[in-house]
């Protein structure tokens, strides 16, 4: 249609062209500047509507490509990002700790941490997006479990029949700090990662994303509530050498959380815990071709 609109413009053009350039006063005009307006619309159009289908077709492929690219299942370009790269993958024990910004809902992980509340229900910030992402098989999953999470505790779920990669979710529940922590908190916070820890342990659970517990509107200072993430993953790895755990995603959203995350990665790596990349690329390599049925 639009192919004819233009032909038909600069067939007109043509008959302009050969009409007389004077007016009924007889005064000769520049018909120049509208001729070249007339042929210039008309070839728009008869190109426009010959570009348009391979540009829908050029925009098609790129959107697919997207697509196919956003499903692939590789970790090692996922998880360590630009943000990352200060940093290199830590030794702790016989597991290795990687630091990320990348979205624990789409890592390709056996399990995933999510900070929920006492009640277990539906919250905001990550238990929000595990909330949105799990389906409805996950939320009938968690009702099994309101009011019975205790404050440092954890329950395991699946990760429902939604879009989380990860097969399973361990739910902790951090502590509701007003003010300065107490002792009390520093505990529960500390107990909400060993929970973990020893619930992935009884189940084989070999790659784990963990997420900073209480460090958002709980109210826990952010830097401190990351040392204690810090001090308590790496101190447990180093005494659990035998833990099924093989790599740990150490997982920070917040910059102030991301700035100590790197510093306290770099303070670790400096007494002989760094590893070599290539190393972890080969532990991803080794889990990722097995077939987890636990």
């Amino acid at each position: 249609m639009s192919l004819t609109l233009g032909i038909q413009n600069v067939v007109r053009n043509a008959d302009f062209f050969k009409s007389s350039p004077y007016n009924a006063d007889d005064r000769k005009i520049d018909v120049t500047p509208t001729l070249l307006a007339r042929i210039g619309y008309g070839i728009g159009i008869v190109l426009g509507s010959l570009i348009w289908p391979f540009a829908f077709i050029i925009y098609a492929i790129i959107a697919l490509f997207r697509s196919t690219a956003s499903k692939q299942k590789s970790p090692s370009v996922t998880v360590y990002g630009k943000k990352q790269q200060q940093t290199i993958p830590l030794a702790c024990g016989k597991c290795c700790v990687v630091l990320t910004t990348a979205d624990s809902c789409f890592l390709d992980t056996n399990a995933m941490m999510n900070a929920a509340s006492q009640s277990m229900r539906p919250g905001g910030g990550i238990d929000g997006a595990v909330e949105q992402y799990g389906g409805k098989k996950l939320a009938e999953e968690r009702k099994q479990y309101y009011d019975r999470l205790e404050v440092g505790g954890a329950v395991m779920t699946s990760s429902g029949d939604g879009q989380i990669r990860s097969k399973y979710i361990i739910h902790v529940c951090g502590p509701i700090v007003r003010g300065r922590p107490s002792t009390a908190d520093r505990k529960n916070l500390t107990n909400c990662y060993i929970s973990a820890f020893e619930l992935c342990d009884k189940n084989n659970i070999q790659d784990f994303a963990i997420c900073m517990v209480s460090a958002g509107i709980y109210g826990y200072p952010k830097e401190e509530a990351v040392q204690v993430a810090f001090e308590t993953t790496t101190t447990w790895l180093e005494n659990h050498p035998q833990s099924s755990l093989k790599v740990l995603y150490f997982n920070v959203f917040d910059e102030a959380c991301l700035g100590k995350a790197v510093s306290l990665f770099k303070a670790y790596e400096s007494g002989g815990h760094g590893m070599a990349f290539g190393d972890y690329l080969d532990i991803l390599k080794e889990l990722h071709s097995e077939s987890y049925s636990s």
